[in-house]
């Protein structure tokens, strides 16, 4: 099994479903029946606790432009109540951080989702680029994050959020609702009150931290921190859906339009399965080879066990042509399945 991500810490498998203290980053590892909870995931839907996760409000009437100008997504033509991915790129198009956005429906402002590790280097880029713009923003210390996903989660978000916008707040309960894609379309990350996220959790079928990073090792979404990083250009990492190539200047927009309409990647983020023997084990990122021995990429991360597991890497342009090509790392057997992509909207 890869490490852990540097911005969660797991529970004891014992953790009571309850939620952890406001800020702490250690989510449970599972409820007591981790298959169970991952065949949630898979077939039907489940709450995730997701303690790394931290919301902004923006607000003031340049808040779009600012944005805008900063980010790799069409800040400016979001909808009102519409959520979208995006990214914070430095000027050479590596990755900073991966976000959602959501413009409120009643009111002119907007909602950043983003890891709560990533909040320091994000308000870093955003204090250092205001001058005279009109804009505000603050982080959101009321809320937790319960993250709602699965093939099913759109039909259980109707029962629990009214309303028919990606983004919903509701100021009675004190909570908010934002549309994401984190496996498959149609889910949520939910945002509520401690009290409130807790009783929902014991309400609804949950999740734990092991079964989400199964799941999310086959959807082939990648995470800040385990299979992206700065040293990693924006669409490398997979995350083609928080670029809008219809927009004017943004940090990395040369770069990445370079890269879009004149050149190609050398390395991408792409899917594999690993036939792993019993009693055999990885660690590290190891690399990627032909049977001729020839080094053409590596691996970030896998799922723990034996037999055939997910994992998710890096390949070489000159070799992403043929899905379901052998390669091999010592006695592992690995097949790649193709370039990873977003999940889809529907």
């Amino acid at each position: 099994m890869t490490p852990l991500p540097p911005w969660c810490r797991l529970g004891d498998r014992s953790t009571p479903r309850a939620l952890p203290a406001f800020g702490d980053c250690v989510a449970p590892a599972d409820f007591g029946q981790p298959e169970l909870e991952y065949e949630r995931l898979v077939s039907a839907a489940a709450l995730v606790p997701a303690p790394w996760e931290a919301l902004l409000r923006f607000e003031g009437r340049d808040w779009r432009s600012f944005l805008h100008s900063l980010l790799t997504q069409d800040v400016n033509g979001l909808p009102r109540g519409a959520s979208a991915p995006a990214a914070l790129a430095d000027r050479k198009g590596h990755l900073l951080a991966d976000l959602w956005l959501a413009a409120e429906a009643d009111a002119d402002a907007g909602w950043m989702r983003l890891r709560r590790d990533r909040l320091g280097p994000v308000l870093d880029v955003l204090e250092r680029h205001r001058f005279s713009e009109q804009v505000r923003w603050s982080v959101d210390e009321t809320r937790v994050c319960l993250l709602l996903l699965g093939p099913r989660a759109r039909d259980l978000r109707a029962e629990l959020i009214s309303g028919p916008h990606d983004l919903e707040l509701d100021p009675d309960r004190g909570s908010l609702s934002m549309a994401i894609r984190e496996t498959t379309g149609g889910e949520a990350a939910l945002f509520l009150p401690p009290p409130a996220a807790a009783e929902l959790l014991r309400a609804q079928p949950s999740a734990g931290f092991l079964a989400l990073e199964r799941r999310h090792l086959e959807s082939g979404v990648a995470w800040y921190g385990v299979e992206a990083d700065s040293a990693r250009l924006v669409p490398e990492a997979g995350l083609t859906d928080r670029i809008s190539y219809r927009k004017g200047c943004y940090l990395g927009q040369e770069t990445l339009a370079r890269l879009h309409y004149l050149g190609q990647l050398n390395w991408a983020l792409s899917r594999f399965r690993i036939s792993v023997p019993e009693g055999a084990g990885l660690s590290g990122k190891p690399d990627l080879s032909r049977p001729d021995g020839e080094r053409i990429g590596w691996l970030e991360a896998w799922a723990p066990g034996s037999g055939e597991v997910a994992a998710l890497g890096y390949l070489h342009r000159r070799f992403r042509e043929a899905p379901g090509q052998i390669l091999a790392i010592g006695a592992a057997e690995v097949r790649w399945l193709g370039e990873a992509v977003p999940p889809s909207q529907e």
